[in-house]
């Protein structure tokens, strides 16, 4: 009779017996049935065997293969024989092939069942054969135990293990779970853990118990850098991650010995020096020195810098019209001739290239850095391989994911037109006057096959968000009582957008880009009702139009102040530069002081009755602001000037002057991954009013107040200044600003601010002796909250007032919502 090949998935030991003629066959080594199954074979190998063995165990040419009379499964006990029979191709009444018997062998292997299976014994009887197959199942884990677990809670390690209550158990799963759990351990510093396994029997399945001991969790006490001396010891431990616990919960540092950060500390150090002209550099960790509890560690670098190569010339291999002159592109290298090598400064180097050429219009101009080494010495060449292309123009603009903004709204934010020389410094330009607008939550500008090769097709991709907010609110505030709130605020509006039907209501009024504010707060002691209309670009020209109006009440302490104004402004915008802006403003106001006490401080009295204001104000502005979602100014500055006159000319009963400037600069130091930006922001904000003609005093409704939220954090509101009577009185000039740096803690969702806020408010220009400031330093978080589709800005800030007045007022905490609107 035939014999018995065992497949590749596990050894065998097929044996065929029976009458006389009974042969064994043993193809492979013996071995323990509770021991786990050796290695696989190789396919090449099973493939080569097959071909040899199976000609020689095949029924005899010309004969019949025996029929398969019976198969009999022995040693299941979870599993019905029945079920398993069922399952098997191979059936009782088939002829008997041994192919065929090793092809379910596999199966019964891949069904994940069992944890051992014996080679199957082949029988000849009178009527054919007879397969018995022995099977050991696996058993379901009825309990899990963690002995000696401290470092660690269950339910961290179980969240990352396949052996689990319920589950089937599986021998090579357990192993890879013991070497989990140990590695766990090593994640946090435990670099002494041990961890075994023990499998018992238990009713119903199996017990697994994991045996740990965790050793001492090793923190680094110390790190040294033997031969370092180019650098410093911190210099050089900012570019690794093993280094000391920082005191603050170990927060960034946890200080912990980890093996894979000490690899990878290792490679960082070797691309550090790298970068920094030591291309022949080795490191190594030289030891780790352990205290007599193994609690601490002290780790130190091998470091052999070798010699740091310099650049010994600059070389440009051009390949196109040669734009630029060679002294122009050496003047913005800013690299010279004798300079240490330094990678970093090569980055910037190219970077600033690839800028110049784009702000040329040569968007596709390839700027590679090379290196051409010296036979002898430690100096070396710096070789820019530019490849400058053609000078591309735009072609079509086309606008794309505006469902509802119309094209003309986005098209007059572009600073770009058909025609003209594609640069870069416009196309940021435009993305920015577009991240600006708060319309999109995406903007991206992409260019796509023109007419010509020197001619692009420019698409801007826009993603509309909402630019809609209706609030409703009831809240107690300090010094205005329980006021209740219903606004809406609306970007993005458009006044000829109608609804055609209710179903279409929510997307109506949209996408005309301009602004509308309806707001109503009563209150206990202050209500505002105001509208604010903005149209941007007036009947499709430069010019804009805004309306506004409002009307107030304000029961303060010693008197009632009401408020009632209506505006109009016109603005232009100039074609010869789109970042400058006039506008001149008319103002017809009226101001109404009444039940003034007798404890009134004199200047509240003084400005007691009715009072119409009639005023024009001229200003301008010029903003180079760039502008990125989600953080606002990132880059540039702004200014705005404006000088208002009121009475005279005008009439009505207050003759005043005013005078105001404000400055801001904002810089992008550092930034991380995908614009994740590190920003340092500087403000600086002067006004000055005075009275003409018949007006002999500033009334205490048009005077300067400065504290709190927007002018001097640190102080309360109009809690600065000069006071009569333990009350504000404000002042007529007022100078006020802040130094701040913001930087993302998780993503740009929450950012941290640290800040600096100086100012100070007189009645005199005596009163501004850098002594008489006042100033405070502060830091808090800041979050951007979605809010119907927009992030609303919350910010949480303390600040200490560090140089103050006797009569000032401070206040530390401060919760402020900002309405980037």
């Amino acid at each position: 009779m035939a014999g018995y090949l065992g497949g590749d998935r596990c050894p065998l030991r097929p044996i065929l017996t029976g009458g006389p003629t009974a042969v064994k066959h043993v193809l492979t080594d013996h071995h323990h049935p509770s021991r786990p199954p050796p290695r696989r074979r190789s396919v090449p190998s099973l493939v080569i065997l097959l071909s040899l063995l199976i000609p020689l165990l095949s029924p005899i040419q010309g004969q019949d293969p025996p029929r398969i009379v019976a198969i009999s499964l022995e040693g299941l006990d979870r599993l019905a024989e029945a079920e398993v029979l069922a399952r098997m191709k191979i059936q009782v009444g088939d002829l008997w092939e041994p192919a065929e018997l090793d092809a379910e062998y596999q199966r019964l292997w891949t069904s994940g069942d069992f944890l051992f299976i014996e080679a199957p014994l082949v029988t000849e009887v009178p009527e054919g054969v007879r397969i018995t197959i022995r099977l050991e199942e696996k058993r379901p884990v009825v309990e899990v135990v963690f002995d000696g677990l401290q470092g660690l809670s269950e339910s961290t390690i179980t969240d990352t293990l396949r052996t689990e209550e319920g589950e089937l158990l599986d021998r090579q799963s357990l192993a890879n779970d013991r070497e989990e759990v140990r590695h766990q351990f090593l994640q946090l510093g435990y670099r002494f853990v041990e961890v075994d396994t023990e499998v018992s029997d238990v009713e119903g399945g199996k017990r697994v118990v994991f045996v740990i001991r965790e050793g001492p969790q090793v923190r680094i006490g110390s790190v040294f850098f033997d031969g370092a001396e180019s650098f410093t010891s911190d210099a050089l431990l900012e570019q690794i991650s093993s280094k000391p616990r920082t005191q603050f919960f170990g927060i960034p540092n946890d200080g912990n010995l980890i093996e894979e950060r000490l690899e990878n500390d290792v490679e960082m150090l070797k691309a550090f020096y790298v970068r920094k002209g030591h291309f022949d550099a080795t490191i190594s960790i030289d030891r780790i020195l352990y205290s007599s509890e193994l609690e601490h560690a002290e780790v130190v670098f091998s470091i052999e810098e070798g010699p740091r190569y310099s650049v010994r010339a600059i070389e440009f291999e051009i390949e196109g019209e040669r734009v630029f002159s060679v002294e122009r592109l050496t003047e913005e290298v800013g690299i010279s001739p004798g300079d240490d090598w330094d990678g970093d400064l090569v980055d910037v180097a190219t970077n600033a290239l690839r800028r110049l050429y784009s702000e040329r219009a040569y968007i596709e101009a390839r700027i590679v850095p090379s290196v051409v080494y010296s036979l002898e010495g430690f100096d070396l060449v710096l070789r820019f391989s530019i490849v400058e292309g053609e000078k591309i123009h735009v072609d079509e603009i086309q606008i794309r994911g505006n469902a509802e903004t119309r094209d003309r709204v986005i098209r007059r934010q572009l600073v770009f037109f058909p025609g003209d020389e594609f640069r870069s410094d416009r196309v940021q330009d435009s993305w920015s006057n577009l991240n600006r607008l708060q319309y999109f939550t995406a903007v991206g500008v992409s260019t796509e096959g023109g007419d010509s090769p020197q001619r692009r097709n420019v698409a801007v991709q826009v993603e509309e968000g909402s630019t809609g907010r209706a609030l409703f609110g009831i809240g107690i505030t300090t010094g205005r009582g329980i006021i209740g709130s219903f606004s809406i605020q609306k970007r993005n509006f458009d006044i000829t957008d109608f609804p055609t039907s209710i179903g279409d209501l929510p997307d109506a009024f949209t996408g005309g880009g301009q602004t509308l504010v309806l707001e109503a707060q009563p209150g206990t002691e202050y209500s505002r009702y105001r509208f604010d209309f903005r149209e941007p670009n007036f009947l499709e020209s430069l010019m804009s139009l805004s309306i506004r109006g409002y009307k107030s009440a304000y029961i303060r302490e010693d008197y009632i102040e009401e408020r009632g104004a209506s505006e109009i402004a016109v603005g232009r915008q100039f074609l010869f530069d789109y970042n400058l802006r006039t506008e001149i403003s008319y103002r017809h106001e009226k101001v109404s002081v009444v039940d003034v006490t007798s404890t009134a401080p004199q200047i509240v009295a003084d400005s007691e009755g009715t009072t119409k204001i009639s005023a024009v104000e001229l200003s301008a502005s010029y903003d180079r602001r760039k502008f990125r979602q989600m953080i606002g100014a990132v880059d540039g500055w702004n200014a705005r000037g404006g000088f208002e006159i009121a009475g005279g000319p005008l009439g009505e009963e207050l003759d005043l002057y005013r005078g105001t400037l404000s400055l801001g600069l904002y810089r992008t130091v550092f930034v991380q991954g995908e614009d994740l930006r590190h920003i340092i922001t500087f403000k600086n904000n002067f006004a000055w009013e005075e009275t003409f003609g018949d007006s002999t005093f500033v009334p205490i409704f048009e005077r300067f107040y400065l504290g709190g939220a927007g002018t001097l954090r640190g102080f309360r509101y109009r809690g600065v200044g000069p006071r009569e009577n333990g009350r504000p009185i404000g002042g007529t000039k007022r100078h006020y600003g802040s130094l701040e740096y913001t930087w993302p803690l998780a993503e740009n969702t929450i950012r941290g601010i640290i800040f600096t806020d100086f100012g100070n408010i007189s009645e005199e220009t005596t009163g501004f002796d850098l002594d008489l400031y006042r100033v405070s330093l502060g830091a808090g978080v800041q979050v951007n909250v979605p809010f119907f589709g927009q992030p609303l800005p919350i910010s949480f800030t303390w600040a200490e007032a560090i140089q103050s007045q006797p009569d000032d007022v401070p206040q530390e905490f401060l919760f402020d919502i900002g309405w980037n609107f």
